[in-house]
């Protein structure tokens, strides 16, 4: 669940008194009271390696199709209890339901394991996954023991969620008893999840004020997108700085977030983590921790490609306004925006336009008309109205009156 650090970006705004000059090559969104938003977003793509939050369709393209008939196996009270057990605390299986669970236990076999075994191998294909019900098997990378696994440990998972090779070997090191599933059985259990998360998205998205008004096409579309992930209580869910390949939607629980400077906030059911990050800073610009036991929706980067039209529209605007309420505690300036209705965070929200500046080039200038700035990339230098230059500008940090970063705002006074 741990996840993998990321780059810089930063905000800027400009007064009459002073200018302000991009100090790296970065991107600005930019408010202006009588313009137009504009929709000529870019993005870029990016391999994601996030082992918890792979969506669960992905197995769907290896192995028996979903016409192929499966036989369920007979197993034991005594059995099915401690499978039942097993599969509860299994980041995968965690969400089915008993009667479910029940199910997929039906398609699982046992297999005895003798000492010097080998279950599987480095390189072969992963066809099934594993339960250890007792003994002790080893985990080898290249010849290197790296991990040993007991009773209630499960292995081999992971090479059928992505539909590749075998990662590791594992071999028996002392006599075991194992609970084999096979891929028809997996993709049981993952279809199964699968509808389900599909219903619970679909559900939250009609209640929730944001989504409620995207067209039930539209709706179902998002849905589709995403996955359900489950942290428990004081779980890190983002941290501060990291990549922004993955967004959450909150649907149930409490998440505390902080900043780079050390402000905290509380996140409630309906909030949108990481959207800055992913659509715009390509760095997490807050960490965030779940404070009770908290449900989200999952949106990697590879899906929100996939999304266009009001889908996109609706969370690209959640991103900005995501950035603008976290930016309320810092700037006095911007305290009327909670103040305002949903509507009149829009249509705020939707006179914000993308560009682009290159490193030395001039932002905003002295005496220009004053505009309200959030710098999605890159940092800028904010520079007293005196120092007089000629394009292209050298900025230093030592001679800016401030150096502004992802997820600042700055010109708030522009809109009141």
């Amino acid at each position: 669940r741990d996840r993998d650090p990321a780059p810089p970006a930063g905000i800027t705004g400009a007064r009459q008194a002073s200018g302000s000059k991009a100090s790296t090559d970065k991107k600005v969104s930019g408010a202006h009271p009588h313009q137009g938003g504009s929709k000529d977003w870019s993005r870029s793509d990016k391999k994601l390696d996030r082992i918890r939050r792979q969506k669960v369709d992905t197995v769907q393209g290896s192995g028996a199709t979903r016409s192929e008939r499966v036989e369920a196996t007979e197993v034991s009270p005594e059995n099915r209890h401690f499978l039942k057990k097993a599969l509860q605390k299994h980041f995968l299986f965690e969400g089915l339901e008993d009667e479910e669970r029940d199910t997929v236990i039906g398609y699982m076999k046992v297999q005895k394991a003798i000492c010097g075994e080998t279950i599987f191998s480095q390189g072969q294909k992963g066809d099934c996954c594993y339960i250890i019900q007792q003994g002790t098997f080893t985990v080898s990378i290249d010849d290197r023991h790296v991990k040993q696994l007991r009773p209630k440990h499960t292995f081999g998972e992971l090479a059928m969620l992505y539909n590749v090779n075998r990662t590791a070997t594992v071999t028996c090191s002392s006599d075991g008893v194992l609970w084999r599933m096979d891929g028809n059985g997996f993709r049981v259990a993952m279809d199964k999840l699968s509808r389900k998360h599909l219903l619970r998205a679909q559900t939250f998205f009609k209640s929730d004020p944001t989504f409620g008004s995207m067209t039930e096409d539209a709706q179902s579309l998002l849905a589709a997108a995403c996955s359900v992930q489950v942290f428990g209580r004081g779980e890190q869910i983002l941290r501060e700085g990291e990549v922004g390949d993955w967004m959450f939607i909150i649907i149930e629980g409490s998440v505390q977030t902080v900043d780079k400077f050390g402000t905290t906030a509380v996140k409630k059911p309906g909030t949108l983590l990481g959207s800055a990050g992913l659509m715009y800073t390509k760095q997490q610009v807050a960490g965030a921790r779940a404070i009770d036991n908290v449900t989200c929706l999952a949106l990697g980067k590879s899906s929100l490609d996939r999304l266009i039209g009001p889908v996109d529209d609706v969370l690209r605007r959640s991103a900005i306004k995501a950035l603008l309420v976290d930016n309320v505690g810092k700037n006095k300036a911007l305290s009327f925006f909670k103040q305002l209705t949903d509507e009149q965070q829009n249509a705020i929200i939707d006179k914000f336009e993308l560009a682009s500046f290159s490193a030395g080039e001039a932002v905003v200038q002295s005496g220009a008309r004053a505009q309200f700035l959030i710098v999605t990339e890159g940092e800028v230098g904010v520079i007293s109205s005196n120092q007089h230059q000629a394009p292209p500008y050298e900025v230093s940090h030592e001679a800016c009156k401030d150096v502004l970063s992802a997820g600042v705002c700055f010109g708030a006074q522009a809109l009141v």
